[in-house]
């Protein structure tokens, strides 16, 4: 876990008038996350990758075998049309044991929608847990 906050600014000012003049924090922390996590694949950079030992591999493939897809795949409640990041069991299995994953769990510095008004932020902070694989020597 770890809080990434992007201070811009004292105070929030009229984005009219600082647009263009003052960047923008969420740009920031996009850019920084962006170093962090593909946001096409959603893949965690090479670095907190690791080589899944064979053993483990084969110990997961022989589970998964007589796992159903919904102890897993469908056990969370979807909306209608979304789908797991992987519909392929092992691969989901793997994904949630043995490969790095982002998750934001926590943003300040950003009002509701239905109080926000024309006014650039001072700041944006997320808060991150960043799953690593269990033999990442860190």
């Amino acid at each position: 876990m770890a809080v990434l906050t992007v201070n811009i600014l004292k105070d929030g000012v009229h984005s009219g008038d600082a647009s263009g003049v003052v960047p923008e924090s969420f740009r920031i922390i996009r850019q920084l996350l962006d170093r962090l996590e593909n946001t096409v694949t959603g893949d965690v950079h090479q670095d907190f990758h690791v080589d899944i030992p064979p053993e483990r591999y084969q110990q997961t493939y022989n589970m998964v075998k007589n796992v159903s897809k919904e102890s897993l795949l469908e056990k969370f409640p979807f909306l209608p049309n979304m789908r797991p990041a992987d519909e392929n069991i092992l691969n989901a299995w793997l994904g949630r044991t043995w490969k790095p994953t982002l998750t934001i769990t926590g943003v300040d510095g950003v009002p509701p929608t239905s109080i926000g008004g024309n006014v650039m932020r001072p700041f944006t902070a997320i808060k991150l847990s960043i799953r690593l694989p269990p033999t990442l020597d860190t």
